[in-house]
Parts: structure tokens; sequence; C-alpha cells
């Protein structure tokens, strides 16, 4: 009987802890749903576009904004970004930056930058950027966690457009004239556009080879081209007798004060 008793009077006792703990349970399931249907409302965007600077040692910085906005009920800590530029035409990682970490409270939103650089004077088989414009892809990985309790990760792509500084470069080579002194005199005519939104200003030294790959002649074109203007340069090369040009190759170089950048080399008509 005794037993009987002290069951029922705990009775109550376990009712309400059923209650309170479905209650504890139903709040706390609310909350990771809110919390998980905010969380994928982080919205993050990209300019479409980078900041391109051409520093005096040859390097090329791409800076990119991504643009946060948490329309959400909790807050972003410890955002932080790791991004990847890929190589052209490739899925293959190339160039790699990450931003600071940042708290994106409710509401509201944030602008994160990455900064890349590039060596243009060892693109090696990436040259092609210098004389040809194309479209970067940027991948960008958020991490961070959301309302203090749910960890989380996003993937975003953005597309950047490259504009080349010498896009379209091509030389072209006029008829022989001999010369008094035995050479050959030949016009060379150089054209690009500079698509870059920088200027490119120093010399453009050509080589011309014959088809068999002998140097015929050398020379240095001062070079200024305005960012977005096209360029026209006009040399005459003096060939030595019997170095014949015709079927050969154009090898252009580009000299700045602080760097030289080896540029595609072109066959000549």
């Amino acid at each position: 009987m005794r037993n009987r008793r002290s069951t029922g009077s705990l009775l109550p006792t376990i009712r309400a802890l059923r209650v309170t703990t479905w209650v504890v349970l139903i709040a706390f399931g609310l909350y990771l749903g809110l919390a998980g249907y905010s969380a994928v409302t982080l919205a993050p965007s990209g300019t479409g576009s980078g900041q391109f600077a051409l520093l005096p040692d040859g390097t090329i910085t791409i800076v990119t904004t991504v643009n946060l906005s948490n329309p959400g009920f909790f807050a972003f800590t410890g955002l932080s970004i790791a991004s990847t530029i890929a190589q052209p035409n490739s899925s293959v990682p190339w160039l790699h930056s990450s931003s600071a970490e940042v708290n994106l409270p409710a509401g509201g939103v944030a602008h994160p930058t990455l900064r890349f650089s590039l060596d243009i004077s060892h693109l090696g088989a990436e040259s092609g950027l210098l004389v040809h414009d194309t479209s970067l892809n940027e991948t960008d990985y958020l991490n961070g966690t959301y309302a203090n309790f749910v960890g989380f990760n996003v993937v975003a792509n953005e597309s950047l457009a490259w504009g080349a500084p010498f896009d379209g470069l091509s030389g072209s080579v006029g008829g022989p004239v001999p010369e008094s002194n035995g050479t050959v005199g030949v016009q060379v005519k150089i054209s690009f556009t500079n698509d870059a939104p920088f200027a490119v200003d120093g010399v453009l030294q050509a080589v011309l080879l014959s088809a068999g790959g002998a140097s015929c002649a050398q020379g240095n074109l001062p070079l200024y081209a305005a960012p977005h203007a096209g360029a026209q340069l006009t040399q005459t090369f003096y060939l030595p007798s019997g170095c014949s040009v015709a079927g050969g190759t154009f090898e252009p170089t580009f000299i700045s004060p602080g760097f030289v950048v080896p540029l595609p080399s072109e066959p000549i008509p």
C-alpha cells in the first residue's frame, strides 16, 4: 500500500516532466528548423568582375568582392572564405586566396574581399592569357557557424571577365627591299588591342626567325597602349643577305623596367 501511495504521489511530477520534455524537444526542433531554414538563405554573390592592376614587378593583382546577405533570423559568426581561380578552360585550381573572418548579423550584409596575384613573367603554358580575352572561373568556399550552433559550408561559383593586355597580337612582314649595303629591308607591322584596365608601357622586342629557326633580325619598338585601346607599331628590320623570314616565326617579348614578359610566338605568312 505504501508503494502504491508513493507511486501515485509521483504521477503528477512524472507527467509534468514529460510535458516539459516534449516542450523542450519541440522548441529545440523549431529552433533547429528555423536555424536550418535561415542558414540556407545566406546569399553569396560576386560582382562579376574583378579589379585588375599591374604592379612594377610584373605581378597582376586581381581583387574580387563577395557580397554576403543574411536575411535570416540569426547571426553568422566566424565566417571565412577560401577561394580559387581555375586555369582557363579548366577546373584545376590555379590561383588561391582567402579572406579575413567576418561576422554577419541577422538582416545584415558584408563585403569581404579576395586578392589574387599572377606573375605574368612566368606564365609558361598559360601565356595565351596575354593575347586572348577569356573568362576565369572563381570558386568561393564559405565556412562558419550559424545561430551559435549550426556549422555550415557553402560553395559559390563566379565567372570573371579577363581582358588580355595584348589581345589579338599579330605581326606582318612586308616585301623585301634590297639595300645598298647588301642587307634586305622589310617593314614589320605589329598590332594588338589592350583590353586590360591598365596601361601597357615599355618596349616590344621583336625577333624574326627564318623557317629553319635562324635569327634573321631583332628590333625594339617603343610601346604605350592605354587601357582598352588599340596599338599599331611599324618599324623596318634589316635582314642579312640570304636570310628569308617567309614561313618563319615572329617572337615578341614585352620589356618593362621591372620585368620581362615572353609573349606567344606568331607564324609569319
